[in-house]
C-alpha cells in the first residue's frame, strides 16, 4: 500500500514566508541564487548527497511510514542527509549522533507550528508548516528522552505509527507533554529552510550540501528505465527528498518514505539500498514538482555548531 500524507497550503505557506517572527524560512532572491551558484554547467559531473549518510552509517536503510506522515519523512531525510555533509564534506567538528525521529516533525508541523493545541486525526501536513517548526523549535534524534522529560511516551528509538497519529493529533511530545519535548527540540533548530521553486537553484543547492525535502502532487512509475528514470505518471500527494543531481540526462535523484518501493537499472552507480527507494526525476518534471511553492532546502542543524565560553557570562552561541 502506498501511502501519502501532503496536503498543499498555499495561503498558509506564503504567511509563513512572510512573516518576520519566522526568518528561517525565506526564498532565494536573485542575489542569493547568485552567491550559491556552482560551476556545474561547465563540468557537467554528477554528485549524490547520499554518500555522506552511509559514510557515516554504512547499514542505512530507509524505512516506511506507517500513516501519512510522508511530509515528517521527507523533511527528517534531508535533515539526516545535511547534517552527514555538514561532517563528511565540510568536516564540522560535532559528532554523529544518529538519525532523526519523524514523530516529532509531524506533530510539531501540524500543531505547535500552526498555533493549534489539537490538529484532529486526519492524516497530512505541508512543507511550510514543518519548515517553519525546524527553524523555529528544532529536529530531535531517534533516542529514549523519556527520563530527561519524565514521560515514557518520549521514546523514540523506534518508529512508531500509533506515536505519529497521536502527535499528529496533540502536537510534538503528545497529550501529555506540556511542552518539555519542544524545549529539547529547540537545542537543534534548521539554519534555514530555504524555498526552491526551479530545477537550476535545486541543482545549486545540492551542490552546496543542501537536500531539498520537496512535497508536490506529481506521481511516478516505480520501475526505472535504463538511465535510472521513472516516468511522470498519476498523481503522489506526498512529499520526498531530492538528494543528487545528473547532468549526462539532467535530473534530481529522489528518494521515497515507502521502504523498498523501486527497481530497475541504477542509471549511475549508486548504493543499492538509496536504489531501493530512489529513482532518478528528469529535470522538467521535478522543476513542475518545485513549481509548487511548497519544497525547501536544509542548509544544516544550528544546534550542531561549537559553542564559545565567556567564562565572565557562561555559555553563548
Amino acid at each position: 500500500m502506498s501511502l501519502f500524507g501532503y496536503t498543499p497550503n498555499p495561503e498558509e505557506n506564503e504567511w509563513i514566508l512572510s512573516d518576520p517572527d519566522v526568518p528561517g524560512v525565506f526564498g532565494l532572491s536573485p542575489n542569493d541564487a547568485n552567491r550559491i551558484r556552482q560551476s556545474w554547467t561547465l563540468n557537467k559531473r554528477h554528485l549524490l548527497l547520499t554518500d555522506a549518510l552511509l559514510a557515516l552509517v554504512p547499514s542505512w536503510k530507509r524505512g516506511a511510514q506507517g500513516i501519512g506522515d510522508c511530509v515528517a519523512w521527507g523533511w527528517a531525510l534531508a535533515a539526516d542527509i545535511a547534517t552527514a555533509v555538514d561532517i563528511v564534506v565540510d568536516k564540522e567538528p560535532w559528532k554523529f549522533k544518529g538519525l532523526y525521529a519523524t514523530e516529532p516533525l509531524y506533530g510539531g508541523g501540524r500543531v505547535e507550528s500552526q498555533g493549534k493545541t489539537f490538529a484532529g486525526w486526519r492524516d497530512g501536513s505541508y512543507g511550510g508548516a514543518t519548515a517553519k517548526w525546524v527553524t523555529k523549535w528544532g529536529l530531535l534524534r531517534k533516542l529514549n528522552y523519556s527520563v530527561a522529560t519524565g514521560n515514557r511516551e518520549h521514546d523514540l528509538t523506534k518508529y512508531s505509527s500509533d506515536k505519529a497519529k497521536n502527535w499528529g493529533a496533540y502536537g510534538c511530545g503528545g497529550k501529555n507533554d506540556k511542552g518539555k519535548l519542544d524545549t529539547v527540540a529547540r537545542d537543534y533548530p534548521v539554519k534555514e529552510a530555504v524555498l526552491v521553486t526551479n530545477f537550476d537553484d535545486a541543482a545549486n543547492c545540492i551542490f552546496n550540501g543542501w537536500p531539498i525535502a520537496v512535497c508536490s502532487g506529481q506521481g511516478f512509475t516505480k520501475t526505472r528505465d535504463k538511465d535510472g528514470l521513472c516516468s511522470p505518471r498519476g498523481s503522489w500527494s506526498h512529499c520526498m527528498t531530492f538528494a543528487g543531481v545528473r547532468f549526462d540526462r539532467p535530473g534530481l535523484l529522489c528518494l521515497n518514505s515507502w521502504g523498498y518501493s523501486n527497481k530497475g537499472p541504477h542509471g549511475i552507480p549508486t548504493h543499492d539500498e538509496v536504489m531501493k527507494c530512489g529513482f532518478w526525476v528528469d529535470a522538467k518534471v521535478a522543476e513542475k514538482m518545485l513549481r509548487g511553492q511548497d519544497s525547501y532546502a536544509v542548509t544544516g542543524v544550528r544546534g550542531l555548531e561549537p559553542r564559545e565560553v565567556d567564562f565572565g557570562k557562561g555559555w553563548e552561541i
